[in-house]
């Protein structure tokens, strides 16, 4: 399969954490969560539910990185949307 523009932007954007002594470079939680879409099983869809649920900042880090994503994933995201609940208001 071949990859596309985001991809490679989640790719530049992972960071690099030494475990046991090996370094090894991990995505970020909100990355995780548009590779999980793109891959639309439901377990993935499940743990995009459940990192939101735990942290719901990062529903907007994802819809900030929407816009280079395929329609297909947005779409996704989309639907996934009414799942979550409301999103979480800014502070006022």
């Amino acid at each position: 399969m071949t990859r596309g523009r985001w991809q490679d932007d989640v790719l530049a954007r992972r960071l690099d954490r030494v475990i046991l002594g090996e370094r090894i470079p991990v995505v970020d939680a909100a990355d995780l969560i548009l590779l999980k879409i793109d891959a639309g099983g439901l377990v993935d869809l499940l743990d995009v539910e459940l990192l939101i649920r735990h942290d719901p900042s990062l529903r907007a880090i994802v819809e900030t990185r929407l816009e280079r994503l395929p329609r297909r994933i947005k779409l996704a995201w989309k639907d996934l949307l009414p799942r979550l609940g409301p999103a979480p208001r800014a502070p006022e």
